[in-house]
């Protein structure tokens, strides 16, 4: 019998989204708690846009807003209250800003919300989109890490990493980078301090650590260089998804995906972590890697 294998493709791809990541008001919010969010869109395509709407989900409980509707045009009355308000502010910059209350927005118990994810998109997406931004629910003492963002970096060499670091409280605040520490400071509720990548081409850990007296939360950033996909002939037999060997000892996966420069496997199996280890190979345009055992 076979066993269930279900791992999570990371896919770097070699397009270009509007990169702007949203300020959002209070900084730190409970689930039922009203905010307003904001996107900077200046100097990206998306300062063209007329109209512009919120795209919101609870990752990993597959709840997403009523308002998920792409096109947003095709059903106006559902997407009407994810639509964003566009103004002009300092300096001539373009924002687009739009206020709500999460689990009302979601129609959830706040319950269900630990985090919530967002982008602002045009009416389809063929006319341009944010990427991914997710932040974390505040619930007591809380940390966010502002800079970097996502949960993983690729750079290229002699890149300088900003590091930024809020708290909801004053706290003690540490970063490490593989656990070695190199920047601190007590009693305050925000660090700021620069790191200069190990280009050695291995994955690096940094971790940020918060101390409040009674409680610790910590928060993680994976990052390497930009890796080189190596190009080599998919095996025989091989069809996209997962194929089994004979014996059930190893799994081969198969990807098709044109538009990716770059995919990596993550799963249990290597701790959810970036690894040059499990960094697809490439035939065309399908990306493919055996895991043994």
């Amino acid at each position: 019998m076979k066993s269930i294998f279900t791992p999570f493709l990371l896919l770097l791809t070699a397009f270009s989204f509007g990169q702007a990541d949203p300020i959002i008001e209070p900084s730190f919010f409970a689930a039922d708690e009203e905010i307003t969010i904001t996107y900077d869109v200046s100097g990206t395509s998306l300062s063209n846009l007329d109209d512009a709407w919120i795209w919101m989900w609870v990752p990993g409980e597959g709840i997403d807003a009523p308002s998920n509707i792409n096109p947003a045009s095709s059903y106006s009355e559902a997407t009407h209250p994810a639509k964003f308000t566009k103004s002009t502010g300092d300096g001539g910059k373009t924002l687009f800003s739009i206020t709500l209350t999460p689990s009302q927005f979601l129609n959830t118990d706040p319950a269900n919300i630990k985090s919530i994810g967002m982008l602002l998109k045009g009416n389809d997406w063929s006319d341009g989109q944010t990427s991914d931004y997710i932040t974390e629910i505040s619930e007591g003492f809380s940390m966010v890490l502002d800079a970097p963002t996502g949960n993983y970096g690729f750079y290229n060499s002699a890149t300088t990493i900003g590091i930024e670091v809020r708290t909801s409280e004053n706290a003690t605040i540490e970063v490490f980078v593989d656990d070695n520490l190199i920047a601190s400071t007590e009693d305050a509720t925000s660090l700021s301090t620069n790191h200069e990548i190990i280009d050695d081409g291995n994955v690096h850990i940094l971790k940020a650590v918060a101390q409040n007296g009674s409680e610790t939360v910590e928060r993680f950033y994976s990052y390497t260089l930009t890796p080189t996909t190596e190009t080599l002939t998919l095996p025989t037999g091989i069809i996209d998804g997962i194929n089994y060997d004979a014996s059930n000892s190893s799994a081969t996966l198969a990807l098709r995906a044109p538009n990716k420069e770059h995919v990596f496997v993550i799963g249990d199996f290597n701790n959810w972590t970036l690894s040059n280890e499990f960094l697809m190979k490439k035939d065309g345009e399908v990306f493919w890697l055996t895991l043994e055992n």
